[in-house]
This record gives structure tokens, C-alpha cells and sequence, in this order.
């Protein structure tokens, strides 16, 4: 694995992916967010025949990371990971609810994911501009 923190994230996030819960549509997501101090917490899609009910990588990593470090925790980065059935990378943007959790969590995080078959990083302030933060 590599020393440099952002390609250590993307390995995470791609590692992820296997816990992923995701017998209907056979996406695999994966997660790894970076809280300030270091702390490193995964999570991957939960599928659920009540489509409303799951839940993408990106939050789960993100509560999983506020379960243990409490409500005062700050996001600094977060890896997002796909893969289809077939076991190819797929480009993976996070979705419009996930980019709104990540800005609550920390609006001056970076976001890493793969965009035309490379890995890219972003300030979340570009992809949510106008976010609602209180």
C-alpha cells in the first residue's frame, strides 16, 4: 500500500467495497473517511428490498466515524469506491445526499473518487456550493 494518505484512502475505500449489501442492483460501494486527528472509518452500501431503507458508503462511513468519535468529530477527506457486477471500477461520484453529509461533517473536506477511470480529488465546497450548513 502506498504512503501517500490519499492513494492509502482510495485502497481503503476499494477494500470496502467487499462488505458491501448490494443484491439488487450489484454495485458495490466503499467508503473511507478521514476525521481530523487521523482517525480512518469505512463503510460500504446496505441494499434493502424497501429501496427507501438503505443506505449509501459515504453516510456509513460517516456515522460509523461519529458513533466513535462523537458529535464534535470533523471530516477531512473521504474516499468513495464502485465497482458493477462484473467486478470493473465504475466511476462514483457521491449523490446529492451523501454531498450534503459530508459538507455537515466537514464543508472544508476533500473528496476522492473515480471520474473517467482515474481516481480525482475535489473540496467538497465544489461539488455542494451552495450547502446547507447551520
Amino acid at each position: 500500500m502506498s504512503n501517500d494518505p490519499i492513494d492509502r484512502l482510495m485502497a481503503l475505500a476499494d477494500a470496502a467495497r467487499d462488505g458491501a449489501y448490494a443484491p439488487y442492483s450489484k454495485f458495490q460501494v466503499g467508503a473511507a473517511a478521514e476525521f481530523e486527528g487521523g482517525h480512518i472509518v469505512t463503510g460500504a452500501n446496505v441494499e434493502n428490498g424497501a429501496f427507501p431503507s438503505g443506505i449509501c458508503a459515504e453516510r456509513n462511513a460517516i456515522a460509523a466515524g461519529m458513533a466513535k468519535l462523537g458529535p464534535t468529530a470533523r471530516l477531512k477527506r473521504i474516499a468513495v469506491s464502485a465497482r458493477d457486477a462484473t467486478g470493473v471500477d465504475r466511476d462514483a461520484p457521491p449523490c446529492g445526499a451523501c454531498r450534503q453529509v459530508i459538507a455537515e461533517h466537514g464543508y472544508g473536506a476533500h473528496v476522492m473518487f473515480r471520474w473517467e477511470g482515474r481516481a480525482i480529488e475535489r473540496p467538497m465546497s465544489e461539488l455542494l456550493p451552495f450547502s446547507f450548513v447551520l
